[in-house]
């Protein structure tokens, strides 16, 4: 996957705001951290972006119940699809298993000991990043111009209202551009029949 960094993302924002990177207020460079780390959950989690997708891994199921591993490594954001199994085989015959997602568990209706999960990887948590290491964190690239102009907007809403809206607008005539582009992996279902 193609990464930035915060600090280029941050940077560009204030660039697009008309501001210098270098001297952005603490009050400012704190209330972008506060913003960037909601809008981009929103950013990642609008699409079924596929270099954050695409992660078909076994879980073992216990009564009906797997875990999403929620603060360990591999945690598994939103499940995309769980079969019986693995799906990507032509010769498997995998059956979509229906499931629902609740307290980092998912719990699958008729399930056998094992099944196959295609999972988004979940969104970087910016306010939980080290200070020192906050502007080394990585993001997917493709976010870049994106999170940067709603960055610009939000510098720019109370000073100049029109071109913070344009600068909003733009972003997401961007994202839907991008979104437009995905080609979903063939083994899972279309969104809207998701549960």
């Amino acid at each position: 996957m193609k990464t930035v960094t915060y600090a280029q993302v941050k940077n560009l924002a204030t660039d697009f705001a008309g501001r210098t990177p270098d001297n952005l207020p603490t009050s400012e460079a704190t209330m972008l951290l506060t913003f960037f780390a909601a809008e981009l959950t929103d950013i990642w989690n609008k699409e079924t972006w596929p270099e954050l997708c695409d992660n078909v891994v076994t879980a073992a199921v216990s009564a009906g119940v797997f875990s999403k591993l929620e603060g360990a490594g591999g945690e598994m954001g939103d499940i995309l699809g769980v079969w019986d199994s693995d799906p990507r085989s032509t010769s498997s015959g995998a059956t979509w298993l229906d499931f629902v997602e609740g307290n980092g568990q998912v719990r699958v209706f008729n399930p056998p000991s094992a099944v196959w999960v295609d999972y988004q990887t979940p969104p970087t948590d910016l306010l939980s990043v080290a200070s020192a290491s906050l502007s080394a964190t990585t993001l997917p690239a493709r976010f870049r111009i994106p999170l940067a102009m709603r960055g610009a907007a939000q510098l720019l809403a109370n000073e100049d209202p029109a071109l913070s809206a344009k600068w909003y607008g733009m972003a997401e005539i961007e994202l839907s551009r991008q979104a437009s582009r995905i080609m979903p992996a063939w083994w899972r279902k279309p969104i809207e029949r998701l549960r």
